[in-house]
C-alpha cells in the first residue's frame, strides 16, 4: 500500500524495490548477450585454419600482414583480412586466380564461442 508523501500526495515505496529487482536482472541479461561474443585479436587469428579442424585440402591461411589465402579442390581465393570485434572482415582481390574490382567482393563472418571461423554452413578451426 502506498504511504503518503510529507505534501499530501501519494508515494510508491515499490519503485525502489522495482529499481533493486530490475538492476540485477539487466546485469545478468547483459551478461548473457556479452557471453555470446567472442572478441578476437589479430594474433589469434594468424595461422592455418581448416574445415572442420581436420581436412587439410580445404583451408585458410591467414598471414600477419593481413592478407589471406584460402585453398579448396579446383578453387582458389586470395586478399585481405582484419579482425572487427567477433568478426573477421574479408575483400578478396583474386578469385580462382582473377582479379577482382577493389572492394567488389568482400564479406563479414563471425567467430562463434567455440573459435571456429563459420562461413555460410561450413566451419574453420585453427589447426594446433
Amino acid at each position: 500500500m502506498p504511504n503518503p508523501a510529507p505534501n499530501g500526495a501519494l508515494a510508491r515505496r515499490e519503485e525502489p524495490m522495482n529499481k533493486l529487482l530490475l538492476t540485477p536482472l539487466a546485469i545478468l541479461a547483459f551478461g548473457i548477450a556479452s557471453a555470446d561474443t567472442v572478441q578476437v585479436s589479430k594474433s589469434s587469428v594468424v595461422g592455418t585454419w581448416l574445415l572442420n579442424g581436420s581436412d587439410k585440402n580445404t583451408r585458410f591461411l591467414f598471414r600477419k600482414d593481413g592478407t589471406f589465402h584460402f585453398v579448396a579442390t579446383n578453387c582458389s581465393s586470395k586478399g585481405q583480412w582484419s579482425v572487427d570485434g567477433s568478426s573477421l572482415k574479408f575483400v578478396w582481390t583474386h578469385v580462382d586466380d582473377q582479379k577482382v574490382a577493389p572492394g567488389k567482393v568482400k564479406g563479414s563472418f563471425p567467430i562463434n564461442q567455440a573459435g571456429e571461423l563459420e562461413i555460410n554452413k561450413f566451419r574453420y578451426r585453427k589447426a594446433q
